[in-house]
């Protein structure tokens, strides 16, 4: 099997050859990019570029974050996959004719944010339930999560306050829901740290938490209701 290092090497060297080759043939920068951009070949070179920095970066970022995954945490993710794949899936049924190799490269990141959500608020849950104090495991866990949720915001009111195709509308939404998420996590982690510093109980921590889960679900499901409206008024609903 093709291991991430080669994976990557084999990547730059097609992009150096694809990029040499446009430069020997067309001097001026303009019209390099309009032959660039013009041929299939390349790219989807460039394009495997792209995905290629994408994935390094993720792996870079998780092994920083989480170091090596536990089996439990492979597994979870693994059928999280499947189940988000399946629900954005169906969205992209009725917009086969807008997906591209931009909207598939958009789609990468979306799952890798959505995989670095759901470890997250999987690694915290396990540092509580074992009581881990260490300090430098605690502080990633924050640092990620506001680097999540700033992330997710950043990239709702990008696609808000800009002109983007449809489909990038409705696959922008998935950041709203994974913002709920990660926002929900801190909250949660947040108390339940505090409780294990300060060695007290909370007595009321668990109707608390449900009535924040609770008023979550109700936000949730009224995106959910929004994006099926908005997804009828635009005619893409076979109804």
């Amino acid at each position: 099997m093709l291991s991430l290092r080669s994976y990557a090497i084999l990547s730059w060297l097609a992009a150096i050859v694809v990029v040499s080759n446009a430069w020997t043939s067309h001097k001026e920068f303009y019209s390099i990019v309009i032959y660039l951009a013009r041929s299939k070949l390349n790219k989807l070179v460039l394009m495997n570029l792209m995905f290629m920095i994408i994935v390094v970066t993720g792996d870079f970022l998780m092994r920083f974050f989480f170091g090596k995954l536990k089996q439990a945490e492979s597994s979870m993710i693994a059928e999280k996959c499947k189940v988000k794949l399946f629900d954005i899936g169906l969205t992209m049924i009725y917009m086969r004719d807008d997906v591209n190799v931009y909207t598939a490269s958009f789609l990468v990141a979306l799952f890798s944010n959505y995989i670095f959500h759901w470890l997250t608020i999987m690694r915290v849950e396990h540092l509580l339930v074992n009581n881990n104090l260490s300090f430098r495991e605690h502080l990633k866990m924050y640092v990620l999560h506001f680097l999540l949720l700033w992330l997710d915001v950043e990239v709702m009111m990008y696609l808000y306050r800009n002109n983007v195709g449809l489909v990038y509308q409705l696959l922008g939404f998935q950041f709203c829901f994974m913002g709920l998420m990660i926002g929900l996590s801190l909250f949660k982690y947040t108390i339940s740290f505090a409780e294990i510093i300060l060695l007290a109980n909370y007595r009321n921590k668990t109707v608390l938490f449900n009535v924040v889960e609770l008023l979550a679900d109700v936000v949730k499901l009224g995106l959910q209701t929004y994006i099926l409206i908005y997804m009828y008024k635009k005619g893409i609903l076979p109804i």
